[in-house]
């Protein structure tokens, strides 16, 4: 997709990356919402999670449903503190009650810094002021969201929220519409509303026309009269394409008759599940029954760019042995082999650095299609097609039309087998009223500065919060408390030292914090109060890396030697020691602290790892389990030491070593270029290109000698290796 020259899209990329904004992005259907997602998803530093109102919704985007993230119990959310009388609903001070998290999810929600939404069309008002509590109450916090910046990515204008008559009675005494921007937190929050105008699926001028007329649902009647230009009066003039309609069952009826017709032997592929996938969550089909001569249509993109959500195909063959599928594509109709694909079902966590990890805890792997005769326009939100038959006959709701039509890429490629009249035109007045709301473009590219500046001064402030040393000494804590170690002074008055300073300096923290909250609101607009806050953060890096090394660091690593050698430590030192560098993290965070990409600590590093005795190396080879030797050397490798400190080391020859890093190269844990540096690499492949090959080619000694440089047996090895690996020519 071409994205050049898009001024829209450019601005909403500066507002995810360089701001905490609250976002709305939207935009018509096929404006590339989704890749620009993607895009920031994999740009940004912000620790991100992603989450969905469905769980198919939430595959999609490769994130997790909005319920499961934040453990909300499957009812209606009214915000009111007050119990209510009534199943099926939830309260403040019920989901207070009910919010009873892990020590790892709590951390989570601590350290989150944005937090995308996708398909918030689908998000009801008392969903999204559900997740505002939950973030409020987590993070200790009287801002909207927690002070977590929110990113909504949806056009409303598909996918409406769904509720019945019996949920809007209990609503509508606290909400106008069941809209996500009718929520409490809404109004409170200050959303920047970008809109992403080009559209990319088509380029007909005329066509786009029409389409943005259906979507604010003013279809002049020229539009419909265009549109029924492409009505078939009877079944013989339609297309192959494949047919939306409006119901399942009508989609499902097309595509069972379609498929008994043909009269091929049946291929059933049965889906592979792992892990934790719930059912109502599967992609394709579990049981999925094709035919050769089957109509299908992929519906995710490959990674090797041979086919696309949306791309339609028919089913050629299969090999058994193989276990691919031979598919037709109906474009170009050239074939392709394809194989199954994994969805995966992510988890989020934190490391022990506190950054954001994403875990898999369960994939689902079968052919990445379903039958393409017909499909629901619903089912089709999302997909780019060139030729599309409509059944529109029974539309029902609002935006169903505008769904069906912008499918097409051009108005050559739609067949309708009913006309379109006004009334299958339904759009909700109050979508669009919201929309008709927004400020220009240039009014919030104005504003984009000062944002740019109030999140650079706020990641200041967040980098003086000591939550993840806070939470490994907890960790530690806890642990003492409950194993017996509670009963030995020796280790107990470490810990009792620790953490004591440790919540002073917390203390120092949360009333230096409130400082800075306050310069850096002058600072907006006032660069002699900006010099007052870098001075004084400046000093203030000093103090808490002084004290974190003195207080903490310090008698933390005279623990740690004293007692690595002791018997039935090892969960106690494992947690001991994680507390002990995420103190070196926070004091590496402080020390690069910057503004605008200058650094604020004016002082040289007072404090470093190296200054302290390397008690780490010496407990990971006195706890080594049998065998461990090669990830000893691999360790001490990757702190820094040479191969002959290595092997001094660890009283052992330099050759051994040697053999150990040629089994890390080989297994693909370290580079080349770490044993060899990229200038000697390249003489030596000259060098090695110049001598003549033995009948023996595996005379290494025999080529070495031959060699017009110096260079040792190992070094042989691994550059014979590494040609042989790359395709370089001998």
């Amino acid at each position: 997709m071409n994205v050049e020259q898009n001024t829209e899209r450019d601005l909403a990329k500066q507002y995810l990356l360089n701001t905490k904004e609250h976002v709305f992005l939207t935009g018509r259907a096929g404006s590339g919402k989704t890749t620009l997602l993607q895009e920031v998803i994999q740009a940004t530093d912000k620790n991100t999670v992603v989450v969905a109102p469905t769980g198919v919704a939430a595959i999609n985007a490769g994130g997790v449903t909005i319920h499961s993230f934040f453990q909300l119990p499957p009812s209606n959310f009214l915000p009111v503190d007050r119990s209510f009388m009534g199943e099926g609903y939830t309260t403040r001070s019920l989901l207070k009650q009910h919010l009873k998290v892990s020590e790892d999810k709590r951390r989570l929600i601590q350290e989150l810094e944005m937090l995308v939404i996708d398909e918030i069309s689908m998000v009801r008002a008392d969903l999204l002021d559900a997740i505002d509590f939950t973030l409020r109450y987590l993070r200790g916090s009287t801002q909207p969201f927690g002070e977590v910046q929110v990113v909504m990515v949806g056009d409303l204008y598909q996918l409406p929220p769904v509720v019945n008559e019996a949920e809007w009675s209990a609503f509508k005494d606290y909400y106008k519409t069941p809209y996500f921007f009718d929520s409490l937190v809404w109004k409170q929050a200050k959303m920047i509303p970008l809109e992403l105008k080009k559209v990319y699926r088509q380029k007909d001028q005329d066509f786009l026309d029409v389409l943005n007329n259906i979507r604010d649902g003013k279809p002049r009647p020229e539009d419909l009269a265009l549109l029924n230009t492409r009505h078939v009066s009877n079944e013989e003039e339609t297309n192959d394409a494949i047919l939306l309609t409006t119901h399942n069952r009508k989609a499902d009826r097309v595509n069972q008759k379609e498929l008994e017709a043909i009269k091929n032997p049946k291929l059933v592929f049965e889906a592979k599940v792992s892990g934790k996938f719930n059912e109502w969550t599967y992609p394709a089909a579990e049981r999925m029954v094709l035919k050769k001569g089957a109509k299908i249509m992929f519906i995710r993109n490959d990674r090797e760019q041979r086919y696309y959500n949306g791309k339609l195909a028919e089913v050629m063959n299969y090999d058994s042995e193989l276990k691919k599928l031979q598919v037709k594509f109906q474009d170009d109709k050239t074939t392709c082999w394809i194989e199954k694909a994994t969805w995966e079902n992510i988890k989020y966590g934190t490391e022990d650095s506190g950054d954001i990890k994403q875990e898999v805890v369960g994939s689902f792997t079968q052919f990445p299609v379903r039958l393409a005769w017909a499909v629901t326009v619903h089912k089709s939100q999302g997909l780019t097609l060139d030729a599309v038959q409509l059944d529109l006959e029974s539309s029902f709701a609002a935006g169903q039309t505008y769904v069906a039509l912008s499918r097409c890429t051009t108005l050559a490629g739609l067949v309708m087998t009913s006309e379109i009249k006004a009334k299958h035109v339904i759009i909700d007045q109050r979508i669009r009223r919201f929309y008709e709301g927004f400020p220009e473009a240039n009014t919030i590219a104005e504003r984009l500065p000062m944002a740019e500046k109030a999140f650079a001064l706020y990641r200041i402030q967040r980098r003086f919060k000591l939550f993840s040393l806070l939470i490994n000494l907890q960790k530690w804590k806890k642990y003492v408390d409950k194993s017996g170690f509670s009963e030995k002074k020796e280790y107990t008055n470490v810990l009792d030292e620790i953490h004591d300073a440790l919540f002073k300096l917390k203390d120092t923290s949360k009333e230096f914090q409130k400082h800075l909250q306050g310069w850096s609101a002058q600072s907006m607009t006032d660069d002699k109060m900006l010099d007052h806050l870098l001075d004084r953060s400046d000093k203030a890096i000093v103090y808490f890396t002084n004290t974190i090394f003195e207080k903490m660091v310090k008698p933390l690593h005279k623990h740690i030697s004293d007692i690595q050698h002791k018997a039935k430590v090892k969960k106690y030192l494992s947690l001991a020691v994680k507390l002990y560098d995420e103190l070196w993290r926070k004091i590496e965070q402080l020390y690069g602290l910057s503004l605008f990409d200058q650094k604020i600590c004016s002082a040289e590093k007072q404090h470093q790892k190296t200054d302290l005795p390397d008690w780490k190396s010496a407990r990971i080879q006195t706890t080594k389990k049998k065998g461990a030797t090669y990830d000893i050397t691999l360790e001490f490798f990757r702190e820094g030491l040479s191969i002959p400190a290595i092997a001094e080391k660890r009283s052992l020859a330099t050759g051994t070593i040697e053999t150990h890093m040629t089994k890390w190269l080989k297994a693909g844990k370290i580079k080349i270029t770490e044993l060899l540096p990229e200038q000697r690499l390249k003489e030596l492949i000259i060098a090695k290109k110049q001598i003549t090959k033995y009948d023996g080619f595996n005379d290494l000694i025999g080529q070495m000698n031959q060699m017009k440089m110096d260079c040792s047996y190992s070094e042989l090895r691994w550059l014979v290796w590494y040609m042989e690996e790359s395709g370089v020519e001998v």
